[in-house]
């Protein structure tokens, strides 16, 4: 019998916007992961 592991996923939604430079790209999107991972997901999606 095959056991099935549970895990949560989180979907990213956010405004649409051209960031000043790619760190602040990477500080936003770094931060979105930073709550989706705070909240338990396992599994983050992106809408790209």
């Amino acid at each position: 019998m095959t056991r099935c592991r549970r895990f949560t996923v989180a979907a990213a939604q956010y405004a649409i916007g051209r960031p000043g430079s790619f760190e602040a790209y990477e500080e936003r999107i770094s931060g979105i992961a930073a709550a989706a991972a705070d909240g338990g997901a396992s599994l983050l999606l992106f809408p790209e």
